[in-house]
């Protein structure tokens, strides 16, 4: 295969650092940012082919108590949070460069994908993730918002009086999800009321990720002339090679599965942005950052 870049007419990368674990319990996973970024950037990137550069770490600056009548668990903070992460991701964008963004939980995934749709408004998303994120205020059992972003990106709730900043949702449509394990049953309810296209292990096992991939882009791009956005939750990955996330699910997606779906998206060019969610190095750090490490060096070549 030849050799394939990200943007044809760039090798700038920025990051923006989305320190927060509102969206769920288990602390940890808001230390991830500062971890990558102690690292040296030559650790993570081929700085010999990519200009790398961290432009922000969001943190979360105000903790309001959450009203008894919220549906959503920190519903106030995470509004505060959100907007600031969506300014950070705009600002961010404004270069010619790539975007990855370094969570933190899930619940950022409505955050960045907002923020990209403010530069492409016909941006396509891949999202690979052990759970749907289609959950809503009515449907979820925890009322952990890290398990509703994708739902609240494409329009599928709405909070009166919160999330303002959210101006732009993306449709069902343009939306595809791989590695799924892990459905309620009411989200997989209200993912089959509003045809949106997930794939699940079995699938990914019988049919071959090359086949799952294809009909994932024929999907979100039938054209082949969107943006493309990759959100990467780990637990999307089998816990063998990335133990270290508190929302481990068995029987994931292998690294060369990850490779597979990361090769070809940089072999179309129009692959503007990542995020990469739910690592926690208070559960298991060696590994989990190995394979990370190795993935980075992988997509960033």
């Amino acid at each position: 295969m030849n050799q394939v870049i990200l943007r044809s007419f760039s090798k700038k990368l920025n990051l923006v650092g989305a320190a927060v674990s509102l969206g769920q319990p288990k602390k940890g996973v808001e230390k991830t940012p500062e971890v990558f970024k102690s690292l040296p950037l030559s650790s993570l990137f081929n700085t010999n082919n990519w200009d790398a550069a961290w432009k922000s770490v969001v943190h979360p600056t105000q903790f309001p108590q959450t009203k008894s009548n919220s549906r959503i668990k920190n519903q106030e903070a995470l509004d505060i949070y959100g907007k600031e992460l969506k300014e950070a991701v705009c600002s961010a964008l404004q270069e010619d460069a790539f975007l990855l963004n370094i969570g933190g939980d899930h619940s950022i995934g409505s955050s960045t994908i907002a923020g990209v749709l403010e530069k492409h408004p016909d941006l396509g998303v891949i999202w690979v993730d052990a759970h749907g994120d289609c959950n809503t205020p009515d449907t979820s059992p925890s009322q952990n918002y890290h398990g509703m972003p994708l739902a609240h990106i494409m329009d599928l709730f709405q909070e009166t009086g919160a999330f303002s900043w959210r101006t732009k949702t993306i449709p069902p449509e343009r939306v595809a999800l791989i590695g799924i394990r892990a459905l309620d049953s009411s989200e997989k309810a209200l993912m089959d009321q509003h045809n949106i296209k997930y794939f699940t292990m079995e699938e990914v096992n019988s049919r071959g990720i090359q086949t799952v991939l294809k009909d994932a882009m024929s999907q979100i791009d039938p054209k082949s002339e969107r943006p493309i956005h990759l959100s990467l939750d780990v637990d999307g990955i089998d816990p063998l090679f990335v133990p270290g996330t508190g929302t481990a699910v068995p029987g994931g997606l292998d690294i060369e599965h990850v490779k597979h779906v990361i090769s070809h998206l940089k072999s179309l060019q129009r692959w503007v942005s990542m995020d990469l969610v739910e690592i926690n190095f208070d559960i298991e750090k060696e590994k989990t950052l190995e394979t990370l490490q190795h993935l980075l060096k992988f997509t960033f070549n």
